[in-house]
């Protein structure tokens, strides 16, 4: 779905109007028991905070991915930083 959603994104961005300027950035983090994790920066753990436009994570890294695969390449990037455990109950679960 992702990879989709990328190409259709940056498709409307490539026909967009002329006048128009779009910036796109990636950020991409991990809750794992109740502690938010940076995967794109230094792994530090993240603080949330409700403010008027909603949910927001103080100091979650975002880089510029001007193109489908610069999103893909930070999604893989930050995948290799997230928390992998087996489950006590059932090790095949996940």
């Amino acid at each position: 779905v992702i990879p989709r959603a990328c190409r259709q994104l940056f498709n409307a961005i490539f026909h967009r109007e002329a006048h128009t300027s779009i910036v796109v950035q990636c950020g991409y983090l991990e809750v794992y028991n109740e502690r938010c994790r940076d995967l794109l920066g230094e792994g530090r753990n993240l603080k949330l905070r409700e403010g008027k436009r909603g949910v927001a994570v103080d100091g979650l890294t975002f880089d510029l991915t001007p193109s489908a695969d610069d999103v893909m390449n930070a999604l893989w990037r930050g995948n290799a930083h997230r928390t992998v455990a087996a489950m006590k109950m059932n090790a095949r679960s996940s």
